[in-house]
Parts: structure tokens; C-alpha cells; sequence
């Protein structure tokens, strides 16, 4: 997970290090995936960038994990065979 900030946006990304993905919609070039906060499952939405393999998190998306991490709460993010967790380490 990366994120960038500059002083009118932030932006997360999702970097995939092994096997490219492809959109589940083309013409918008997204792909939905789950993610646990907790024990809560949530959907999310991103899009997939040239590649495959960087993924940009939609905002709502970003929000909710951010803030999860932001308060100390484990995440869990699965996109087809992927599967990643991640702890805020201070």
C-alpha cells in the first residue's frame, strides 16, 4: 500500500508484486475486491493502471482503509488469488 499526499489530494495505491490484474469492468478500467477491517467485510473499488500490477483506491475506499489503520486496526485485502495483511507499525 502506498500513499501520496500533496496539498490538494491524497491518493492510495495498491501495488501488486507478482501477477498483473485485469479490470472486471474495461470501459472504466475498475476492479472490486474485498477487505476485512477487523472482522467486518467490506467491498472496495479501484482502478486498474497500465500494467496491472498498481492499482488506484476509489475514495471511499481509501477513507475506510486509511482510517482503519489510522486507528490501529488490522486490514486484510484480497483481489483473486492475492491476499495481504496489514498492521500500522508506529
Amino acid at each position: 500500500m502506498e500513499v501520496i499526499r500533496d496539498q490538494c489530494d491524497k491518493r492510495v495505491y495498491l501495488n501488486l508484486m507478482i501477477c498483473p490484474v485485469e479490470a472486471d469492468d474495461p470501459e472504466n478500467q475498475t476492479i472490486s475486491f474485498d477487505y476485512c477491517v477487523g472482522s467486518a467485510k467490506y467491498s472496495g473499488l479501484a482502478y486498474v493502471l497500465k500494467g496491472g500490477q498498481r492499482l488506484l483506491l476509489d475514495d471511499h475506499t481509501s477513507t475506510m482503509m486509511l482510517k482503519a489503520l489510522e486507528s490501529g486496526q488490522e486490514l486484510t485485502i484480497s483481489i483473486g488469488m492475492y491476499l495481504n495483511e496489514i498492521i500500522r507499525v508506529d
